[in-house]
């Protein structure tokens, strides 16, 4: 835990350029924006909100996405969308997609081996969980990881307790695990498993998650 604990203090201290994430009020204000003015249903602006992520760049190109789609309607001066059409299925443009691919495609093979471990552990992650379950040298699971908040794909999230990361966006998630076969996913989620049990202060059910998608339902159920 020494070695995280420095090894924290190190990335805490690169200076990076940080893509600031659109809080529901600037998402609103941003997509009305976008739209040519007019005001969004409250529903709408929330699902805008966690399907983009606040990522500005992810917003712009889902909201035109919903446009060419015809989901969105406008009465009253409000916008919504079509009750059948979730906000979260619909397509981006073809270029938000190749943006997103090259973001991964330009990833050293380190910082991609701890990207697939980040993706197992979930929307957020513990910096010592992640760090147990890198289990190589530390300097290299931080210049991985340094990497990896410098190129936007996970960045830093404030929490109570443990220092955490999330990914910028959940699509870059869902990309890594999209493209991980599956055997090797069932083996990161016991090594996920067993760093929990190492690092110590999880809840049952996140270990439990862990050992069941590992295929070991023995220690899931205990």
């Amino acid at each position: 835990l020494h070695q995280v604990t420095q090894g924290m203090a190190r990335v805490m201290r690169v200076e990076r350029l940080a893509l600031t994430l659109l809080s529901e009020e600037q998402v609103a204000r941003a997509a009305s924006s976008i739209l040519g003015g007019g005001q969004l249903k409250p529903e709408l602006v929330q699902e805008l909100t966690r399907a983009s992520g606040g990522n500005p760049l992810y917003l712009a190109a889902l909201v035109r996405a919903l446009v060419r789609e015809g989901a969105l309607h406008s009465q009253d001066g409000q916008w919504s969308t079509h009750q059948e059409v979730p906000v979260a299925q619909v397509p981006v443009a073809p270029s938000m997609a190749l943006l997103l691919e090259r973001r991964l495609g330009e990833l050293s093979e380190l910082a991609r081996e701890v990207l697939v471990g980040a993706a197992v552990l979930g929307k957020t992650q513990d910096y010592p969980v992640l760090a147990a379950m890198f289990g190589g040298p530390a300097d290299k699971f931080f210049t991985a990881l340094d990497e990896l908040l410098r190129s936007l794909i996970l960045r830093e999230r404030p929490s109570e307790g443990r220092e955490k990361l999330a990914f910028y966006h959940d699509r870059f998630r869902e990309m890594v695990l999209e493209r991980t076969p599956a055997y090797r996913l069932q083996s990161l989620h016991l090594q996920a498993a067993a760093a929990y049990q190492r690092v110590g202060g999880e809840e049952h059910d996140v270990l439990a998650r862990h050992f069941l998608e590992g295929g070991d339902s023995d220690n899931a159920r205990k």
